[in-house]
């Protein structure tokens, strides 16, 4: 063999590199046990020590110094599902930024376009700039874009004589260059928030920001860093009683609009005495009464009260104004009432309504307060505050220039801030204007404080108390430091991973690839004698190149990645599967030397195992291309694996192969147990290929019946929703869970069984399309509700959010990616074999697959006692085994190509046959170590990917038979010249 030495010299650099970049992993993990020693259980403490050696040297290389700091970036990161976290997928509101564009324009059509694009981007794959411009035009086909578009703020780009296309021009540069600065922004807050080995990416093309922050245990602390908009605002405001009489004013309206006449509540607009306004709520304190007394009248009658002044007082059936007991009605601040949280929308829409707003003034905003009150945390405060000539706020926060987490006079943590030149003379006159009256500070729409101005302040500073904790008030204050956003920016994806899930997911991907390294290295041993251990130091090799390789990327390590290298030990061995067999035969009907067997054996067995190992590749690189999250982690894995098994099994064990046979050992490919196995079979695959016709078309016409009638169960990333992983200590119905959270949820949700009866994962639809910045915490307050009331201690260890846009796109890129791996797949048989018979034969035989695939996951959906869902996990098993199903049939046409070529004489019908019967001992022994693999990945790989390992032993057993019975079948019937008579 040439070339021994650069192959030994490859192989000794890059053991070198790999042990290199692992060793920093096992730097850092002595230096936090270490830690752990020390703080003895106590997180604080822990955090503190390894924050002291943070910048100390830890390693020490003579040429170079390493920080503990330095080796925590380069040692191998673990995927959010192992170690827990937190991943989310931002989508910038381009919708808002349209608004803010235009100026917040009013024009009928211009919002009614901003409102379907909304709908139809949920649903389409275009961009959202280019929905509104096709949208715009479909309702005003004469309408001018720069009519609504033209103002004072961007009149350099915007003339009223735009056309549509320029205006479109300038939203599309505009949506760009918010969507990088929303991406530098994001990443100064995630930069101070102190995550250890945060990742914040763009994904192109999508207008897109993935953000992942390993170990945290916080997520509503993470959804408020990473949603807020940082939109700060001062106020001026109207007192309670000023706001009342509008409040009533609106509530007489609504009440008018109802067909009640006037309401309770009423009073006369002129007068500002506070005892008229306190008799007019009188109304208010009695219905109160008569709902909290219900034996003395009857629950009929109490109950027709409640009706009576719902019609009669909308309004403040679901806002209670700011009063006492007694009616009074609070003269100083901005609070003019309260609801609770679940009426927030009832009141927004109520204040929304045309003719309530044409009833109040033009400069009056009603803003909610950003925390709740009461015994149960859910009464919030709403203010009203005085908006300025052009609508906005008096004072914005692009004129503060610091901010920074402080303690104020009456000791209370609080958010200080400095302004520049220009905002301390806009604060000096609004405090001078408003002495005695308050001011509102707003945060993205919110109200944190509004306190009462005392006196003038010419300084230029200010300050936000909002009863923080001190980390509320560091988020804020770094927030306020690291800028607003230009749009707002919504979770549209979301995976919360507990610590607990993620230590029993390392523990379990960790046994499954220890055990199945276990059975392939002693099966290659049983099966092939001593060549057996040369093929198991290429698989070790393998598995080591692999994880070097990933650290020296920075690649993560994810449970799906684990499965990723067990697929590829078993995928690794095909490659010696096929050397040791056609040594094998070259031994035994060649009576050639050891040494020339061996030579020859590797050279014949060479280009299959590229083919194959190439065909598998393409369908690794798609799946990564198309994939997302855990999935990509998978692919990245399949990729390195399948690279690194090429080097190993054909160069690497060669090597060590031919440096035993110099030495003059000898090599054995038999032994007891297996020799005379797959001898002299002549079974006439070709003759009977109308039965294997036969037999596939039922289980595929079986399979398309349930697909068509019983259909699949979505998983949460084809469907979209909110998934939950719940434990509970001690067993638990699931009926009964389904029931106790019907009622919080509005309908029965999903609930299924994770692994024992005291794990279930539990998916529902509910609030999926809202896009609020506490629709998280409102969903999980509600499963928590339901939870409760079963009586029984429960854990929530994991979470995901995917909502309808991010759902369609995942079904959308799955599809196009098995239509891409099928056809990228079909034209490289082409290529290679030179003749479409083969290419046609090789993409039935895949489909053949996919249908098997997809038809016993519907039939057996709801039998077998694990989730089968369909999402992206499954569309990973089906790339991997178009790849898997490809890699036998490549082979066992290069083997019939060969065949063909030395029998050129003999009837061809014979020569495929015989082509088939030499390949099965490989195509069995191939598949035998794939399956051995992916059934220790189902026994002990976990629940997480339970569905996916079904699928795949489901995927192996026909793609061994279809690169057999169907795709081989295909070819003899669509080629008159290989017609077997």
């Amino acid at each position: 063999m040439k070339s021994k030495g650069a192959i030994k010299l490859f192989a000794i650099a890059l053991t070198v590199v790999c042990l290199f970049q692992l060793s920093f992993t096992w730097f850092t993990y002595r230096a936090e046990q270490a830690a752990k020693e020390f703080a003895n259980g106590d997180v604080v403490k822990e955090r503190a020590y390894l924050d002291s050696i943070a910048r100390e040297p830890l390693v020490n290389l003579g040429f170079k110094k390493f920080t503990y700091l330095e080796c925590k970036e380069r040692e191998l990161n673990l995927g959010l599902d192992l170690q827990g976290g937190m991943n989310v997928t931002l989508e910038v509101s381009i919708g808002d930024l349209i608004k803010s564009l235009s100026n917040n324009n009013t024009d009928a059509t211009f919002n009614k376009a901003i409102d379907v694009t909304n709908e139809k981007i949920k649903t389409s794959q275009k961009d959202y700039v280019t929905l509104f411009g096709e949208t715009y035009a479909e309702l005003a086909p004469e309408g001018k874009l720069a009519a609504v578009f033209a103002n004072q703020t961007n009149k350099e780009k915007v003339k009223p004589s735009s056309t549509n296309a320029e205006v479109i021009s300038y939203i599309r540069e505009e949506a760009n260059q918010a969507i990088d600065r929303s991406f530098q922004i994001l990443r100064a807050r995630i930069d101070k928030f102190g995550v250890t080995q945060p990742n914040i990416q763009k994904l192109e093309g999508s207008g897109r920001i993935l953000v992942e922050l390993p170990g945290v245990d916080n997520p509503v602390r993470v959804r408020k860093l990473l949603q807020g908009s940082a939109k700060l605002e001062f106020y001026e405001t109207f007192t309670n009683p000023e706001a009342f009489k509008y409040l009533s004013d609106a509530n007489t309206v609504l009440a008018k609009a109802n067909g009640s006449g006037s309401a309770s509540t009423e009073v006369d607009s002129n007068s500002t005495d506070t005892t008229q306004k306190s008799s007019a709520l009188a109304g208010l304190s009695s219905s109160k009464k008569s709902s909290d007394t219900t034996a003395s009248a009857g629950a009929d009658s109490t109950q027709k009260k409640i009706e009576n002044f719902t019609k009669e007082n909308p309004l403040f059936a679901v806002l209670r104004p700011n009063a006492d007991e007694k009616g009074m009605l609070a003269e100083r601040g901005s609070i003019c009432g309260m609801s609770s949280i679940r009426d927030t929308a009832k009141v927004n829409a109520l204040l929304d309504r045309a003719e309530v707003r044409n009833s109040l003034p033009n400069n009056i905003k009603f803003l909610w307060e950003s925390k709740a009150i009461g015994d149960n945390g859910d009464v919030v405060m709403l203010h009203a505050v005085k908006t300025s000539m052009n609508g906005g706020a008096q004072l914005e926060g692009d004129k503060v220039i610091d901010a920074r987490r402080d303690i104020g006079q009456n000791g209370e943590i609080e958010v200080s801030m400095s302004m520049n030149a220009d905002g301390a003379r806009i604060w000096k006159n609004l405090t001078k204007a408003n002495i005695g009256r308050s001011i509102a500070i707003v945060l993205d729409d919110l109200v944190y404080s509004s306190p009462n101005v005392q006196n003038e302040i010419p300084n230029g500073r200010s300050s936000i108390n909002g009863n923080f904790t001190s980390e509320e008030a560091g988020d804020l204050a770094n927030i306020l430091k690291a800028g607003k956003l230009p749009a707002p920016t919504r979770i549209v994806e979301e995976a919360v991973v507990g610590p607990t899930l993620g230590a029993e997911s390392i523990n379990q991907g960790l046994w499954s690839m220890v055990i199945a390294t276990i059975v392939i290295l002693i099966f290659m041993v049983v099966y092939y004698g001593n060549s057996g251990y040369i093929a198991d130091i290429a698989v070790l090799a393998n598995v080591f190149f692999i994880i070097g390789v990933l650290a020296s990327l920075g690649a993560a390590l994810t449970l799906p990645g684990i499965a990723g290298i067990v697929l590829t030990i078993g995928m690794a061995v095909d490659a010696n599967v096929l050397i040791n067999e056609r040594i094998k035969e070259e031994l035994a009907h060649n009576s050639r030397s050891l040494k020339n067997a061996v030579a020859d054996g590797y050279a014949h067995a060479a280009s299959s195992i590229i083919d194959a190992n190439l065909t598998t590749l393409l369908a690794g690189f798609v799946l990564y291309s198309f994939g997302t999250g855990p999935v990509q982690g998978f692919a990245i894995t399949l990729i390195i694996g399948i690279l690194s098994s090429m080097f190993t099994a054909v160069l690497l064990s060669r090597v060590i192969t031919e440096w035993q046979l110099e030495k003059g050992k000898i090599i054995n490919y038999v032994t007891g147990f297996s020799k005379g196995l797959f001898q002299n079979l002549n079974y006439n695959f070709v003759g009977n290929r109308s039965k294997f016709y036969i037999f596939s078309s039922v289980l595929i016409l079986a399979g398309l019946i349930s697909i068509f009638t019983k259909g699949f169960t979505l998983g949460v990333d084809f469907k979209g929703g909110w998934t939950y992983v719940v434990e509970f200590d001690k067993s638990v119905g699931q009926n009964e869970i389904r029931e106790k959270l019907t009622a919080p949820f509005g309908n029965a949700p999903e609930v299924k069984t994770y692994g024992s009866d005291t794990k279930y994962k539990i998916t529902t639809t509910y609030l999926i399309n809202e896009t609020g910045a506490n629709t998280s915490e409102i969903v999980e307050s509600k499963l928590n509700e339901g939870l409760t009331a079963l009586g029984v201690t429960s854990k929530i260890l994991s979470s995901a959010k995917v909502g309808p846009t991010i759902a369609n796109d995942i079904k959308v890129a799955s599809f196009w990616a098995a239509i891409i791996a099928l056809l990228g797949i079909g034209l490289y048989v082409l290529i290679r074999f030179r003749k479409w018979q083969y290419a046609l034969g090789a993409i039935i035989a895949l489909a053949h697959d996919v249908l098997m695939m997809l038809g016993l996951y519907s039939i057996f959906d709801g039998i077998l006692p694990f989730p089968m869902e369909v999402d992206q996990n499954f569309i990973a098993a089906i790339l991997t085994i178009i790849g898997f199903s490809i890699n036998d049939t490549v082979v066992v046409f290069d083997r019939i190509r060969e065949n063909l070529a030395e029998n050129k004489t003999e009837k061809q019908g014979i020569v495929i046959n015989n082509a088939l019967n030499i390949t099965l001992s490989r195509t069995i022994i191939t598949s035998l170590t794939v399956f051995m693999v992916a059934v220790v990945l189902f026994i002990f790989g976990g629940e997480v990917i339970k569905g996916f390992t079904f699928a795949l032993l489901v995927g192996i057993l026909f793609g061994t038979y279809s690169s057999i019975a169907i795709a081989t079948p295909i070819v003899i019937d669509f080629d008159k010249k290989n017609k077997a008579e």
